[in-house]
């Protein structure tokens, strides 16, 4: 394992203690997205939460600063389906200038 200098351990500090703070702070949020889009959407098999973490900062700077985003996402699905009747002799979108 490659040593890190001082500077790469408080980055390393300094964004987990953020992410902490953001994952903290909105871990009841992401929950209750979650759980209302499971409500509103019965192909949905259980509710899950899925939390992203970036984090950004400019190494060859003395003082760089640390940014840390938290981004979650709600997951939606919609379906539809049709048979294709290949024993049909005219599909209904032939006279529109489609394929017959």
């Amino acid at each position: 394992m490659i040593e890190l200098s001082e500077k790469q351990k408080q980055i390393a500090a300094i964004a987990t203690d953020l992410f902490r703070e953001l994952l903290f702070g909105h871990i009841a949020e992401s929950v209750s997205d979650a759980e209302d889009t499971f409500q509103r959407d019965d192909a949905a098999p259980e509710p899950v939460v899925k939390i992203g973490v970036t984090v950004q900062f400019k190494p060859m700077n003395a003082k760089p600063e640390v940014t840390v985003r938290l981004s979650w996402t709600v997951k939606r699905c919609d379906e539809a389906t049709a048979v294709v009747d290949s024993d049909q002799a005219k599909l209904a979108f032939a006279s529109e200038g489609g394929a017959q």
